[in-house]
């Protein structure tokens, strides 16, 4: 289990998270839900260890701060515009998600996830920036799993996204949860969110303003209404 404890962030004299404690458990995607400056990219950087924050992180009950070891016990965080290096070729770019492991065992995870996704074996001397956004969720999916996953940490992947692709990224969400990644989604679509989320941790202001799941309060109508002010 992945959990943070407390969480305080703040940006010079701005409470950015305020007192937030929230848990990821393997198999269960929990959808971070807010307005935009609610504090939900704070949160997921200070869980990655990637943001200064006050309180703690703590992985199978022990805590860690420091990001390499973190991510080396499998919390990876995907941020916001989902972090690909555009002049690097996506066989780059997929070596980079298992960065500092032995060659042999990079090789290995790479032929895995190009067996997974066969486009990838053909895109791999591309430059990242010459494929369409749609082609970037594949291979965002890929250095995300070359990287062995336990937790993922998904900031926002959707955006600027066509809708045929926002489907197939929500199919490897779905894919990954089933194989067991625990998996903190937060989302500009909140009804994408809240249709596939077991739990929801709401914000606003950076402080907790509701969590639980969906369908205690009558679903992703209500909720959006009641705690995230929108009807989308």
């Amino acid at each position: 289990m992945l959990e943070a404890r407390e969480l305080n962030v703040a940006y010079g004299g701005v409470q950015a998270v305020v007192d937030l404690s929230l848990r990821i458990e393997p198999g269960r995607i929990t959808a971070l839900l807010g307005p935009n400056g609610a504090g939900k990219t704070s949160v997921l950087r200070a869980i990655s260890g990637l943001m200064p924050h006050g309180g703690s992180v703590a992985v199978d009950g022990v805590v860690v701060s420091d990001p390499e070891v973190l991510r080396s016990l499998g919390v990876i965080h995907v941020p916001q515009g989902r972090g690909l290096f555009r002049r690097l070729t996506v066989a780059q770019n997929l070596a980079l998600g298992a960065y500092g492991r032995p060659a042999a065992e990079v090789r290995r995870a790479i032929a895995d996830v190009e067996n997974r996704f066969e486009h990838l074996a053909r895109w791999k001397s591309r430059p990242v920036g010459s494929l369409s956004g749609g082609e970037q969720v594949i291979v965002t999916i890929g250095r995300l799993l070359v990287g062995n996953p336990r937790f993922a940490l998904l900031d926002e992947l959707s955006l600027g996204l066509a809708p045929v692709a926002v489907d197939r990224l929500y199919d490897e969400i779905l894919a990954l949860r089933d194989q067991g990644v625990g998996i903190l989604l937060v989302e500009q679509y909140p009804a994408r969110a809240l249709a596939v989320a077991d739990e929801v941790v709401a914000l606003e202001r950076g402080s907790l303003s509701w969590s639980g799941i969906p369908a205690e309060l009558g679903g992703a109508e209500q909720i959006m209404k009641d705690y995230l002010g929108a009807r989308r």
